[in-house]
């Protein structure tokens, strides 16, 4: 016998049948667990109702506010834009005025 084929009844038979239902309640137990942990780590504890509770309300006011900052930034680009392109037509039709009409 090989060492390649020693290696490979060696492994087989240390290895471990499980069925899809079983192996599907492990993964979810697992995901479980891991949510719970990262959660933890955040400070939420997912076993209390009214901390997920306030979790979701700090999120959704944390949203809230990236979405006004957004819109306000947006409006503030716009103002400047604005206030720029009047004062290059401003500009411009004071020397209209001065070159072109001879008017002081």
């Amino acid at each position: 016998m090989t060492s390649e084929v020693r290696a490979a009844l060696e492994a087989r038979e240390e290895s471990v049948v499980i069925s899809r239902v079983e192996l599907q309640a492990m993964m979810d137990d697992a995901a479980e667990k891991a949510a719970r942990k990262v959660l933890f780590e955040v400070g939420i504890s997912a076993d209390d109702a009214a901390g997920i509770t306030a979790a979701r309300q700090d999120m959704a006011f944390l949203r809230n506010w990236r979405c006004t900052y957004a819109r306000m930034v947006t409006t503030v680009g716009n103002a400047v834009v604005m206030a720029a392109v009047a004062g290059l037509i401003a500009a411009l039709w004071v020397g209209v005025k001065i070159h072109v009409l001879k008017q002081p």
